[in-house]
């Protein structure tokens, strides 16, 4: 027998008020804790940032000469 479909009893939080409440979370952890949590976090964020850092000293791709007639 099939059931309709019910509301998702999730209740919707605002990004923002979630972010605020993270965070509130967060502080309130002991210092040794979020010291650590923060360290994780910023290795993450590297770890992003470098496999999308583009530098100047990667060659560059193809033959940069216009092609010969």
């Amino acid at each position: 027998m099939l059931h309709p479909p019910q509301a998702d009893p999730t209740p919707t939080v605002d990004p923002v008020e979630e972010i605020d409440l993270n965070w509130a979370y967060l502080v309130s952890l002991p210092k040794e804790v979020r010291n650590m949590v923060f360290g994780i976090i910023a290795k993450e964020a590297d770890r992003i940032a470098g496999s999308t850092v583009v530098t100047e000293n990667q060659p560059p791709q193809g033959d940069p000469r216009p092609p010969q007639p």
